[in-house]
């Protein structure tokens, strides 16, 4: 009787163990596809950027040869607006009176 409760608990043990195994198998697999789909689906949206980046950088080139005058002149505008805005945020503030 010892004997077969042993051969039969060690069947128990087998099997548990291969469902266990075939389990974490398909959990692997599923987060494989999954890392792969996610690859591709970030690769797909870095290519979609980088055409929208230079459809960006192409459509502003077009806009400064269009209007250079106007162009420079935002230009100075935002320089002048940020370094008075740097200049004020980083200096000491000095009291002369």
């Amino acid at each position: 009787m010892n004997s077969n409760s042993l051969a039969h608990t060690t069947r128990q043990v087998t099997a548990g163990v291969a469902d266990i195994a075939d389990t974490v198998r398909d959990i692997s697999d599923a987060v494989a596809k999954q890392c792969k789909s996610s690859y591709r689906d970030a690769g797909r949206n870095v290519r979609k950027l980088r055409v929208v980046a230079e459809e960006g950088v192409h459509d502003t080139r077009k806009r400064i040869k269009s209007h250079p005058i106007a162009a420079l002149a935002v230009a100075a505008s935002a320089g002048l607006f940020l370094g008075g805005l740097l200049g004020r945020i980083t200096a000491r503030r000095r009291r002369w009176f």
